[in-house]
């Protein structure tokens, strides 16, 4: 998960040297995220059926792999934008093998009493890859230029990750039975095949509550995080007080995810899930009222990086819950696609409306209804349905 978010975490740091070299406007440049979330969408279906035919581990392994030449291929982007689209359609069809919901279904298939922990501790890797990669690439863009950040993130794969994924990468097979005893139930490591299929999951409103929800959550953390600095130095708070502030998202962000953990196994999960929401709903009404202060613009980072943190392992742990792990992959893969793209997408309208109107009051409002509408959606989730053999795909 660290590695999944480096092309995500040094996009700020390659952008300007891409630009400049280029001449492409923001949004061509930017356009890297949309894609990457389009296909997550579209891709999830096929990644589980690829699942079923030839297994986790080796689909993992050789989605690995394939990323390092997708990755050297992104500097020989240039000129026509039609270059950079290409070699991010490239990277972004491999990336779904290496994806949280891969890495979530391999903690899944070995945990049940302890899952939300250890789904918290693996998707925390996002928040680590954030604080890590950006003053990394800094460094490699100052001494051989954005090209060579791209080089250096190919290196990694091959030398760091691949490694680990061929060594670490277990199976419940794989443990040693003391291993699977202190670790999960039995019945849980004999149960990957049990669950619903793709089609009786769109049948069902769980899937779609979780859908719309997702959706509606997304849109917001999406707006708030990326724009959360020009949000406060707007309203008053010096640009280094804002970069500052907006540094605290990651920190909260991995202690989001690992409370959330810890909580998801000893509470009812759409509590908490809902209770991570309305984290997000509390700083977005804060930020309604928020006339430069320090103080308050710190709790609303720290409130929005709890939220934020708590609702990506919520949405994996409930989704297994909701709907077994036989077709697992495929379904957490639709939801992070829908997840994705609202995040994905929800900079640019934020963009448009600050431009359009002169400043963001006009998205709070709108924002606290998302939030209060997703937060009534998971309550009434319900219970989860009785489990069916899946069927493939």
């Amino acid at each position: 998960m660290i590695m999944l978010a480096a092309t995500s975490a040094v996009l700020g740091v390659v952008l300007a040297p891409i630009m400049a070299e280029t001449g492409w406007p923001r949004s061509v440049i930017l356009a890297q995220t949309f894609i990457q979330s389009f296909f997550i969408l579209v891709l999830a279906p096929v990644a589980g059926r690829i699942v079923a035919r030839i297994g986790l581990r080796r689909y993992a392994i050789l989605s690995v792999t394939a990323v390092v030449p997708s990755l050297l291929i992104v500097p020989l982007a240039g000129g026509d934008a039609w270059t950079w689209y290409a070699v991010w359609t490239v990277f972004s069809v491999i990336q779904i093998g290496i994806g949280p919901m891969i890495w979530s279904m391999a903690i899944t298939t070995l945990f049940d009493k302890a899952r939300g922990l250890a789904l918290a501790v693996t998707l925390s890797g996002g928040g680590i890859g954030f604080l890590v990669f950006p003053p990394m690439a800094v460094a490699i863009e100052a001494e051989y230029g954005w090209r060579g950040v791209y080089v250096v993130l190919a290196l990694l794969f091959l030398l760091v990750q691949l490694p680990l994924t061929l060594l670490w990468f277990m199976r419940p097979r794989d443990l040693p039975s003391a291993s699977v005893a202190a670790g999960s139930s039995p019945e849980s490591v004999h149960s990957a095949a049990s669950g619903h299929s793709l089609a009786q999951a769109l049948r069902g409103r769980q899937f779609w509550q979780l859908g719309f929800a997702c959706m509606l959550v997304a849109l917001v953390e999406g707006a708030m995080i990326i724009h959360l600095y020009p949000i406060m130095n707007e309203a008053g708070l010096a640009k280094a007080e804002a970069a500052g502030v907006a540094s605290l998202v990651g920190f909260a962000m991995i202690v989001g995810r690992l409370g959330a953990g810890v909580l998801l196994d000893h509470m009812p999960s759409t509590l908490v899930f809902a209770g991570a929401m309305a984290m997000i709903l509390f700083a977005v009404l804060l930020a309604m009222r928020f006339d430069g202060g320090s103080g308050p613009a710190a709790i609303i980072a720290l409130l929005l990086g709890l939220g934020a943190g708590g609702t990506t392992n919520t949405l994996a742990y409930l989704t297994s819950r909701q709907f077994g792990l036989g077709s697992y992959a495929t379904i957490f893969g639709l939801l992070m696609g829908m997840f994705g793209l609202a995040f994905g997408t929800a900079p640019m309208i934020a963009g448009h409306v600050r431009d359009k109107f002169g400043g963001y009051d006009p998205l709070f409002m709108v924002f606290a209804g998302a939030l209060g509408a997703s937060i009534l959606l998971i309550l009434a989730l319900g219970r989860a349905q009785p489990a069916k053999p899946a069927i493939a795909g």
